[in-house]
């Protein structure tokens, strides 16, 4: 156990130093929490990949393997990989114009300009929630990792690695996050890559013998969940790519549009790669360690079962580079949301910069304790993950496509679809999912009909409300309020 202690140990300290480099280039809120709009290629990509990579991708992940082969590919990794490629060529370009245009870097700004004030704040609570879980899922999936490996209960864990991702993120916020996920992307690649070797090298695994003695019901997905609840699944992953607010930072915090659009179409392609290397080292772990009551332990039994302790350290160091990384960008989202989209413009407004720069960094810190309370309620990474990402689809999937792509819908209508597509996912999940029939399928009927409803009734969006998502409005509205400032 000594060379995994050493070995986290070390890997704090130096993600503390390279916290403390990138704090430097922080002088003000917009550094803070996009950088400024100034990170170039290498930085966005291992920022997304570093983000994204996390507890669920990989332990999660591995444990969905561990129950059916092909599940994660098919319904997490998969859709998620495509969803990025998606989001890079028909929308991150999207995204960065608006931004660049209005100055603003949330989806509740966004929300404020094109519905009005009232479906901004929704938006803002809702998505605060989420990564409340997203943050939760990290500390619930790493806890096995301390638990099996370094033999701390579970408290003591989940207080360590709370403590330790705000520890390095608080400093420089996105600029401290840019230069440890370069370092963190790289060791997760290397720890993934030797895990999936050592595990398809170990005494008795070879791909016929295993197939042969898993069967082939392991390799059909009916093994995990059921045809709806697959459908549901895989959906819910790659739709809440295009309401994540963590996507739209990166999209901000890219220094232009081709470098939003590479860096996405790069990462999507790597989150498939990712995929195939879970399988192959889910494979050999199901055939070796069969019955064990929770998936989710099955990479820290096999680290402490079949690699060696200079092995297994790297391993775990990608591990933890996966898991405190996404974990301190969740926060890093929740202090954005709180400041930004709540305590500046309904509780301290017209303060100086540097009091919400302090703010941000306090609800940070907040925001990872708060975190820990999601895992005492979700049984799982996964299933924490999936919670999240129905509520973000379901509640702001169709207002964001609407804002960028529909010039029809009203405010009310994308004020209608938040609160009864949120609203009535969460009715449903709350009642039990009556009838098995999925609540992301309750959800998104709900956004449909709150969205069609509000269009009907409401009154339509201003040329104001229009102009910063549509190039030809843009262009005339400037010239109209040009022409209108100098009359005046």
């Amino acid at each position: 156990m000594a060379i995994y202690l050493t070995v986290l140990i070390v890997y704090m300290a130096i993600m503390v130093v390279l916290g403390l480099m990138g704090a430097k280039k922080c002088m003000d809120t917009e550094d803070f929490l996009i950088a400024s709009g100034k990170m170039d290629l290498k930085f966005v990509t291992a920022s997304l990949f570093a983000n994204m990579i996390s507890g669920f991708f990989i332990i999660g992940s591995v444990g969905m393997d561990y129950v059916s082969a092909w599940s994660d590919l098919a319904l997490l990794t998969g859709p998620a990989g495509i969803s990025y490629i998606l989001l890079g060529v028909l929308f991150a370009g999207k995204i960065k114009k608006v931004l660049q245009r209005t100055g603003r870097f949330t989806i509740p700004d966004m929300f404020e300009l094109r519905y009005g004030k009232a479906a901004a704040l929704l938006a803002a609570i809702m998505l605060i929630i989420v990564f409340l879980g997203f943050c939760g899922g990290q500390i619930e999936a790493i806890q096995s990792v301390f638990v099996t490996i370094f033999h701390i209960n579970s408290i003591a864990a989940v207080i360590i690695i709370t403590a330790c991702v705000i520890v390095y993120s608080i400093f420089g916020g996105m600029w401290s996050l840019a230069y440890t996920m370069i370092v963190q992307a790289v060791i997760i690649w290397i720890g993934m890559i030797i895990a999936a070797i050592v595990s398809m090298k170990a005494p008795g695994v070879d791909m016929a013998t295993m197939v042969a003695a898993l069967g082939p019901d392991h390799f059909k997905l009916s093994g995990y969940t059921t045809l709806s609840g697959g459908i549901a699944f895989g959906l819910s992953m790659g739709l809440a790519t295009f309401p994540g607010q963590d996507m739209w930072q990166r999209a901000a915090a890219a220094k232009d549009i081709p470098t939003a659009r590479k860096a996405f179409l790069i990462f999507g392609i790597l989150a498939i790669g990712l995929g195939v290397v879970n399988f192959f080292i889910a494979l050999p772990g199901a055939y070796m360690f069969p019955g064990l009551e929770n998936p989710e332990s099955l990479f820290s039994v096999m680290i402490a079962n079949i690699m060696s302790p200079w092995i297994g350290s790297i391993v775990v160091a990608a591990l933890i580079s996966a898991i405190l990384s996404t974990a301190a960008a969740c926060a890093l989202v929740i202090g954005m949301l709180v400041v930004n989209d709540i305590y500046k413009p309904y509780i301290a407004p017209n303060k100086p910069d540097h009091h919400y720069l302090n703010a941000n960094r306090l609800v940070l810190a907040i925001a990872g304790a708060v975190s820990m309370v999601f895992v005492a309620v979700f049984p799982s990474a996964i299933s924490m993950l999936y919670m999240a990402c129905n509520m973000q689809v379901t509640s702001l999937l169709f207002p964001v496509f609407a804002a960028f792509f529909s010039k029809k819908v009203t405010p009310l209508g994308g004020l209608l679809s938040i609160i009864i597509g949120g609203g009535s996912n969460l009715i449903w999940l709350a009642l039990g999912v009556p009838g098995g029939f999925p609540d992301f399928y309750v959800g998104l009927i709900g956004a449909v009909v709150g969205m069609l409803l509000g269009t009907a009734i409401g009154k339509p969006a201003t040329a104001e409300q229009l102009a910063p998502f549509h190039d030809d409005l843009y262009e005339e509205y400037q010239k109209t309020h040009k022409t209108a400032v100098q009359e005046a």
